[in-house]
């Protein structure tokens, strides 16, 4: 994943045609999902339990101070030649540091794979190492009756044949269980509800474009500089939900949330339509900011760690 958004923004800087910039472009969203996914369970895997939810959300907060610096960084580049490409190509700069930092003994291998791969003792040394004896022989002995039950499940789709490579997880298997359990199909109803209101609430179009959006009243600088300002109030929120998320819970936020995100996407459009000032439209996107963090935001990861049971979390 690293590689991957080291090289597309690299490449962004350096093409000469749309085509080119589409294609890096899809390149770099190709790593940023892949790179959510991958982060997302690797925290959930060697968080302690008590601190799963915290740790998990601070991911998204990690990706707002991230874009946060990003626009701070925009803002100085704006008006040097080809500052497009500069801003493009420092998106590189990140990854790299990441993928140097990868190569250190502090950052080990993910304990499910370590197990999954037969290499038990070195799954069960690195969990201790983040959660502790106790609890880390608690998640062995789940994984190791979660690969007896997936191996017997097969054993019977076989007729009774080993399949001679013990799993952790088999989509076939998990199917088969969604096919039979009602409970099941909720919690992929539910996880699912929320991962698709995360994108579909707007997120993505005003964050890349409010600064776009704005210019015209505004002028670029001035664009910029708001946009900064619905970084800081996205990180300001993050904050307050690391901290209350264990005393109000997962559920209330998200609703809080979509409340939230809905009423200043109306403001939004009556400020447009209407063409009221540049202050009211700013403030549209500032509310929406905020509300987005207030829980579709942070708590998308966390939820959809949390819902699923042990065998079907990779899935999730």
């Amino acid at each position: 994943c690293c590689m991957v958004l080291a090289a597309g923004p690299l490449g962004m800087a350096c093409c000469s045609s749309k085509v080119a910039l589409f294609a890096f472009r899809a390149l770099v969203g190709t790593g940023i999902g892949a790179g959510l996914v991958v982060v997302s369970m690797y925290l959930a895997e060697v968080s302690p339990t008590d601190l799963r939810g915290r740790l998990t959300l601070l991911e998204d907060v990690g990706l707002t101070v991230g874009m946060l610096l990003g626009y701070f960084a925009n803002l100085l580049l704006l008006g040097m030649e080809d500052d497009w490409r500069w801003m493009l190509g420092l998106g590189a700069v990140v990854p790299l540091a990441v993928l140097s930092m990868l190569f250190l003994p502090l950052v080990p291998e993910s304990p499910r794979w370590l197990f999954a791969v037969g290499k038990e003792d070195s799954a069960e040394e690195t969990l201790m190492a983040f959660v502790g004896r106790a609890e880390a022989q608690r998640s062995i002995a789940a994984m190791r009756a979660q690969q007896r039950e997936v191996e017997e499940r097969r054993q019977q789709a076989a007729g009774g044949k080993s399949s001679g490579s013990p799993q952790l997880s088999d989509w076939s298997s998990s199917v088969g269980d969604l096919r039979r359990s009602a409970g099941l199909r909720r919690m992929l109803t539910a996880g699912s509800a929320v991962c698709i209101g995360q994108t579909a609430c707007g997120y993505l179009a005003i964050a890349y474009y409010s600064s776009s959006m704005l210019k015209d009243s505004i002028g670029e600088r001035r664009a910029f500089m708001a946009t900064i300002s619905m970084g800081v109030a996205k990180l300001l929120v993050e904050v307050v939900v690391v901290l209350v998320l264990e005393q109000v819970g997962r559920r209330p936020l998200l609703l809080a949330s979509a409340a939230a995100t809905t009423a200043a996407s109306a403001w939004l459009a009556f400020a447009f339509m209407f063409s009221l000032g540049a202050m009211e439209q700013a403030l549209g996107f500032l509310l929406f900011m905020a509300g987005f963090s207030l829980g579709l935001g942070p708590i998308c990861l966390v939820y959809i760690a949390e819902v699923f049971p042990t065998e079907w979390r990779g899935e999730g």
